[in-house]
């Protein structure tokens, strides 16, 4: 018999974007959008859109909520973000999206920001769920150097990446979730 074949799943978490900063949100027949993401575009028009739910004007709300699938004021992440400093994260007894598209025999990945907690090794995206991983746990890292608060902020994989120094970080994303993409296809 032939084995049903798993969609693949991409979810795109873009911060601090209004409704009608993507392309597809503000076309029309009869105009161009007024701004343009062909590229997303493209994702969105040959997917499924999710349209239809609520985000956090933040980015670790927006976060928490989209892993766990709970409001974000449970963790007391509603206004405001996990600091740098912050000895605390998403507590580790809430289940996250990643690990049930790994019971489900998904390999699974995540590039970009994490800001979810990362104080201890059990909280960092490969104990949660993720198969892979690279990009900064903290935010508002310069986008070249990698630094905040005199720090480094590139991993991969949980291990600080220093050889990123220098490489502008939406093309690290970028690069790695394309590599990620192929290997998967």
């Amino acid at each position: 018999h032939n084995a049903l074949k798993r969609p693949n799943v991409v979810f795109i978490l873009v911060d601090d974007s209004g409704y009608n900063d993507i392309g597809y949100h503000n076309r029309s027949q009869e105009q161009l959008p007024r701004i343009r993401t062909p590229h997303i575009d493209a994702l969105a028009d040959s997917g499924i859109k999710l349209t239809n739910y609520y985000v956090q004007p933040i980015c670790t709300p927006s976060r928490a909520a989209l892993m766990t699938g709970r409001y974000p004021i449970r963790y007391g992440v509603n206004g405001f973000t996990i600091s740098a400093e912050a000895p605390w994260g998403i507590p580790l007894s809430e289940v996250f999206m990643p690990q049930f598209f790994k019971e489900a025999g998904y390999v699974t990945a995540m590039f970009g920001k994490w800001h979810l907690g990362f104080f201890k090794p059990h909280y960092l995206p490969t104990h949660r769920g993720f198969d892979r991983q690279s990009g900064i746990y903290n935010a508002m890292a310069d986008h070249f150097t990698h630094e905040i608060r005199g720090g480094y902020d590139w991993h991969v994989n949980d291990e600080s990446r220093f050889l990123a120094r220098g490489h502008y970080s939406g093309e690290l994303v970028r690069d790695d979730a394309v590599v990620f993409i192929e290997e998967m296809s």
